[in-house]
Parts: C-alpha cells; structure tokens; sequence
C-alpha cells in the first residue's frame, strides 16, 4: 500500500490532509488568502531546510540558446524516469539560460507528472512560483537542481493530466460540451459534482465553471469566468486543505486547466482504494547532442520535425496513419509516440480507478486523430515501438543542428 500523504506528513500539519474546516472559511466563501500564504511560506521553509543539506554537484558547462526548449524537455524526460542525475544537470544547464523556464516547467511537471506520487514536492514547486526572491537570490540553479532532484526521486502520476485528456480529446463529447456552455455556473456546479455522471462530462463541468478562456483546452468551448466559482465549489464539497492548496497555486501561477482534475483526484483517493506502486523497467535510450532521444519530441522544432518525417516515411506506421485525414496524420503519429516513450513513467502510483482513467485517455487521445478501434491502436503503437530506432536516427539528423 501506498500512503499518498506520508510526505506531507513531516511539515506535522495534519489540517492539510483534512477536509477543509468552517474556520478556513472567509465570507467570500474560499479558504481564507491568509492560510494559503502561510501554506506557501511553510513549503518554502521546508524547501530551503532540505536544500541546506542538498549537495548539488559543480555546475555544467553553458550551453546555447537554441538548446533551451530541448534541454527542459529532457528535464521532464529525466523526472518522468526517475533519473536524478539526469533532471539535476538539465536544470542546472536550464538556469544557464532561463532560470524562470526551468521553474516553471518544474511546477507544471509537479502537477503533470508527480501529482499524488509526491504532494509535499508538488507544495513546494507550485510555493517556489510564488516566491521571485526565493528564485532569484542566492544560487538559482542550485535551488532548481534540488527541486528537480526530490521531483525525479519521487513516485509518479499522470491522473490530473489524463482527467483532462477524457474530457478534452473525446470528440463524441462535443453536443455536451456545446449544451454545457450555455449552463450557468449553478448547474454546471451541480454537474461537477455529480458522482453519478460519467467523469469525463464532471470534468468538461468543472472546466467551464472556472472558466475556459484562460484556461485553454484542444475542444473545450471558450467561456470567461472567474475561477472563483470552481474554487467555491472544492470547499462546498470539502475536499482536502492540499488539494484545494495545489488546485489555487496551480491555477493562479501556472494558468494550466489540470487544477480543475482536483476535484475527482481528491474523490477518488478519498475512499483510501488500494493504491500500490508499479515500477517498469524503461530500456536506456539513446542520447542526441548530450540530451536522451525522447527530449525531441512534439513540443519541440527538431522533435516535430522526425515525428513528422518518421509518420511519413517509415512504412509500417506511414500505412496506418495514411488511411486518416492529411491533417491528422502528424497528430496520431505524434500522440502514439507519447504514448509509446514520451509519457513513460518509471514509478507509477496506481489504483483501479486510476488505471481505468489513463486507458480512456490514451484512446480519446487516438481516437480524436481518428485511431477509433482498439485493434488498429494497438498495431500503430507495435509499429511505433518496433520503430523507434529508425526515429531516433531521424531525431539523430536533426540533432545535428544543436
């Protein structure tokens, strides 16, 4: 078993894995701005005593300004398999250029790609956010490289990101998410909080009530609203201080929609399901001017570049992609290819209800480039991972550039 609340327990602060009190209560209805800045002040406290201790190795060599986007993408590769070594000198190198970069992309992998695995990291990357002098004063890169340090040593989980991918990328949706944005914030309130209702039609709820225009999705209708009303809505149902906590910093000081996963995340471990760990053995890839293959990938130029030519050239998955419409090719290639490497996590955090989550994920995530069956997923997927050195050879052309 595995207790998603261990490390929140050594800051000794049991009201944060409680359900929010009347008292945590302003007028306005939200859990009162005093108690999340003493919430921020706490994590940043914790932070700087473990970074006290933290022995961060000599800093790297510079490295250019076109590596950047390349290098915090092999930072999240890093964490995402548990690399420590690794995630450290991608940090360090990202400070180099854009210590703010490296920070950010620290705090959206908190969430992203750690979630549950590590609530107290997840506090203290969304609290640094919060705290420019604790970014800027004293040494940067090594307050990054120890942030990316306990990020890559922790367990892992992708259910906040996965929540939105089943309400996001499922084109059958669309009427719902139509009728729901012409709701008002009460029904949709009343949507979200529908334990009856399918999770994906909770989330597209959840989602308009705090407000879709800023917080942008692929299919999701574009509303404005204030967030508030989500955030009303997560201490009328009285979900865990940390949740709410990490819901706040997120929206606030990441502008990502995956706050709005909070809600069902903070339901579903509610319960205490059997929640274990499940480790898989990840092969060594190959490395590409000094960062691993999996670095160039669809968020980045050279990334987009080799999943684009490898979609079209290489004849096993250029045959079963060419059946789609020309301007979806690129897209299945590249949501296979994350499926496949990209999104691979070394230590994952599960429970039923978490691996029932990440199927409807990866086949809405298909599905929307027009993967519809589950035989034709699972060949491209086999095409892809037999493919995959022929790819890093395509990555490798690329590379050559940097």
């Amino acid at each position: 078993m595995f207790d998603i609340w261990a490390r929140l327990a050594e800051l000794q602060q049991p009201c944060l894995y409680r359900r929010i009190g009347d008292r945590l209560i302003g007028a306005d209805g939200l859990v009162r701005r005093e108690i999340l800045t003493s919430l921020d002040r706490l994590f940043c406290e914790h932070l700087a005593a473990g970074l006290a201790s933290f022995q961060a190795p000599p800093a790297p060599p510079p490295i250019p300004a076109e590596h950047r986007f390349i290098n915090v993408s092999a930072l999240q590769k890093a964490i995402r398999r548990g690399d420590a070594d690794g995630a450290v000198r991608f940090a360090q190198q990202g400070c180099s250029l854009n210590a703010e970069q490296v920070f950010r992309r620290l705090a959206t992998i908190a969430i992203e790609d750690v979630g549950i695995g590590n609530l107290l990291a997840a506090g203290m990357a969304l609290a640094v956010m919060g705290n420019k002098a604790m970014r800027e004063n004293g040494a940067p890169d090594e307050l990054a490289a120890y942030l990316a340090y306990q990020l890559a040593i922790s367990s892992k989980s992708r259910l906040a990101c996965d929540l939105l991918s089943i309400a996001d990328y499922d084109r059958t949706l669309d009427p719902l998410k139509r009728r729901m944005a012409k709701a008002e914030p009460a029904g949709l309130a009343s949507a979200a909080s529908d334990r009856t209702a399918p999770l994906a039609s909770r989330m597209i709820a959840g989602w308009l009530l705090a407000g879709s225009t800023r917080f942008r999705g692929t299919t999701i209708p574009m509303i404005a609203r204030d967030r508030r009303h989500f955030m009303r809505l997560l201490v009328i149902e009285r979900v865990p201080l940390m949740f709410y906590y990490t819901a706040d910093r997120a929206a606030a000081r990441l502008s990502d929609a995956m706050f709005v996963s909070m809600l069902p995340i903070a339901e579903m471990v509610a319960p205490d399901p059997s929640i274990t760990i499940s480790r898989t053995r990840l092969t060594d890839a190959p490395t590409i001017a000094g960062y691993p293959a999996a670095a160039f990938d669809l968020h980045t130029y050279e990334g987009r570049l080799a999943i684009g030519r490898f979609g079209r050239e290489y004849m096993p998955v250029a045959k079963i992609v060419g059946a789609l419409s020309p301007s979806m090719r690129d897209t299945a290639v590249r949501h296979a290819v994350f499926i496949a490497e990209g999104g691979r996590l070394a230590e994952r955090v599960e429970f039923e209800g978490s691996k029932i989550v990440e199927r409807q994920a990866h086949a809405a995530e298909l599905a929307f480039a027009g993967i519809m069956h589950e035989e034709q997923k699972d060949r491209l997927l086999h095409e892809i991972l037999y493919g995959m050195p022929t790819l890093h050879q395509m990555r490798a052309e690329l590379g050559k550039r940097l």
